[in-house]
């Protein structure tokens, strides 16, 4: 069976991710001829590591993503080029694996005499654009009048439906609107209509996974978005990528793939982290640090530091309170990791005094600079404006003594607390960690405990207007709504490790104490506060991963954290009120009225 592969490539940032060139060298032996259409801008480098892994690399501009990228390389080669193949595979970048051999799928379903074939279908209104219902002797239709068309992702066109005259002049007479006007017009997919437009020819077709399964229970329409645990339960060699964000346990999910497939769950994680924003790929990816074993005594045993230290790190501390740096000078003197000072404060008078206490109580630390700094942009300005400094190292860490002074002590207390027990205490773990993985760009601590304990995501995030103009100034090149996302993944607090490089779009927008209002400030909405929630945004814009540390004396169990009890007691009292209740009645009975005039009509 000689089979050819027209792979629909397309990355809205022109990126070629390592997923895509797996699937390439997995389909190696199922395929004569591979041959890649991209819609996307890549350079020579990515376009090089493709042609190591497939035949031929071809670059079209057009609207249509998948649909046009085969419609160009359909016409691009011509009718000629694909006689000498029996069938044409039409596959795109959406999908994950193969998380079990093709091979055996492709040899099953040509053995059905099937004329084209899919994966999987999807349903379609069958009264939209005049479509006929799929038979139900072809894919089973359960009293629905749908049509059941296959899926994009992967479709087979045996040589008796690819050389038709319908197949043909689909290709030929494909056109694509604005997206925005499709839809608006809720048009059909352009799958739906190859499917019905073959059928209507009178093709047979048929389905490896079946909508209709034997589980007995009841199936969205798109069992490939909605269902990925029953493909991996039917072997499917595909899991599409955006199904793993809309599962409701993805976590899990990745559990099951580890134990039934031998799919390199680390492609996995890197596609997610690359294509998806922090805050959504945190809850599929694996972002927590293992580490962070303490010893009983309340100390963190550390991990053996490298003999010879690969990263040139500094650590910038603003110190607005000395007292809180005074206790925190014998923790900094027992890390073993090298690192020079650097410290920014408001007053001459505590220049000198930083220097007395380190001096008198950590002589052994490498103190590079002790800069004073007008009071304003509490630490993020000084650290803005040392960022020249710091960018000269591989890594650095930016800290600061912090009070809650709008809330009570033991607030502000317990959050200083965990952000120095999570990022100061374990600095060579987090460190060797950094060493070992170059493209870990921002480490920050879990959400802290006083946040968890408390319903503050009810209150929104003011920020989204200054952290939309800031990203707009960087010139970012990634998309996310800002304002969709009311719990950003951040550093709380604003204390983390990171590399320069991976935040050098901040420090390039060059702000000046007059980008910030002088004290007193908000405790919310003002420039700084919209920095604090930037940088893992940042980093990933800039093809950067993130990590998490969670510190086991601040983790929290289901039954401690009670928010959600809290949330869905108070929803359930609000609807048992009187006033939800007449909301309802107010609002039901003016559409049922015009159901009955119109009934009547």
């Amino acid at each position: 069976m000689r089979r050819i592969l027209l792979f629909a490539h397309y990355n809205k940032y022109d990126e070629l991710s390592a997923y895509v060139l797996h699937w390439l060298e997995a389909l190696q032996e199922s395929y004569e001829t591979r041959i890649v259409i991209s819609g996307s801008a890549l350079g020579q480098a990515d376009t090089q590591r493709l042609l190591a892994v497939c035949d031929e690399v071809l670059f079209f501009e057009g609207p249509g993503k998948d649909f046009g990228a085969w419609r160009f390389g359909l016409l691009e080669k011509g009718p000629a080029f694909f006689e000498a193949y029996d069938s044409i595979t039409l596959m795109n970048d959406s999908c994950l694996g193969p998380l079990f051999p093709i091979l055996p799928v492709l040899e099953e379903m040509e053995a059905t005499g099937a004329d084209f074939w899919g994966i999987t279908q999807a349903r379609q209104d069958a009264a939209a654009e005049g479509l006929a219902a799929m038979p139900k002797s072809v894919v089973p239709v359960k009293g629905q009048n749908s049509l059941r068309y296959l899926q994009s992702y992967f479709m087979v066109f045996q040589k008796t439906a690819a050389r038709s005259e319908a197949f043909r002049s689909f290709w030929e007479q494909l056109t694509f609107g604005k997206p925005e006007a499709r839809q608006a017009k809720a048009m059909v997919p352009e799958e739906a209509r190859l499917t019905d437009i073959l059928l209507k020819a009178g093709f047979s077709c048929e389905v490896f996974i079946p909508t209709e399964t034997d589980r007995g229970i009841r199936l969205l329409p798109d069992i490939s978005l909605c269902h990925p645990d029953i493909l991996i339960e039917k072997r499917s060699p595909f899991i599409r990528i955006k199904s793993l964000p809309l599962f409701e346990y993805p976590k899990y999910l990745k559990r099951v793939l580890a134990a039934r497939t031998d799919y390199d769950i680390q492609l996995l994680e890197a596609c997610i982290m690359q294509n998806y924003p922090p805050h959504a790929s945190i809850h599929v990816a694996d972002h927590l640090l293992p580490l962070l074993q303490t010893n009983g005594s309340g100390a963190v045993q550390a991990k053996e530091v490298s003999a010879r230290p690969k990263l040139r790190v500094a650590v910038h501390f603003h110190v607005f309170y000395p007292d809180l740096f005074e206790e925190l000078l014998p923790q900094l003197a027992r890390v073993r990791y090298p690192f020079d000072l650097y410290i920014t404060t408001d007053t001459p008078e505590k220049k000198v005094l930083l220097s007395s206490l380190i001096a008198g109580h950590a002589p052994q630390l490498a103190l590079a600079e002790v800069r004073v700094m007008p009071n304003r942009g509490r630490d993020i300005l000084p650290w803005l404006q040392l960022s020249d400094v710091l960018s000269a190292y591989d890594v650095a860490g930016h800290f600061h003594t912090k009070k809650t002074i709008n809330r009570p002590g033991y607030f502000g207390g317990c959050w200083h607390d965990e952000l120095l027990s999570s990022l100061v205490l374990p600095m060579d773990e987090i460190l060797h960690h950094m060493e070992q993985d170059a493209g870990l760009g921002v480490v920050i601590t879990d959400a802290p405990v006083v946040f968890r304990k408390r319903l503050l995501s009810l209150l929104g995030d003011v920020n989204h207007s200054t952290m939309k103009m800031l990203w707009e100034r960087m010139g970012l090149k990634k998309e996310f709504r800002f304002e969709a996302h009311e719990l950003p993944v951040m550093p709380y607090g604003s204390m983390f490790w990171y590399r320069p490089k991976a935040l050098q779009p901040l420090f390039d927008l060059g702000l000046q104490p007059e980008d910030f209002p002088e004290e007193p400030i908000a405790a919310d909405g003002t420039l700084a506060h919209a920095i604090e929630r930037m940088p893992v945004y940042i980093a990933w814009d800039q093809g950067y991963s993130f990590r998490v540390v969670m510190h086991p004396d601040f983790a929290l169990s289901g039954f401690e954290n009670q928010s959600h009890y809290h949330i869905a007691n108070s929803f359930h009292r609000l609807r048992s009120s009187f006033t939800w209740r007449a909301g309802q009645l107010i609002t039901w009975l003016p559409k049922r009225i015009h159901r009955l005039i119109k009934s009547v009509n």
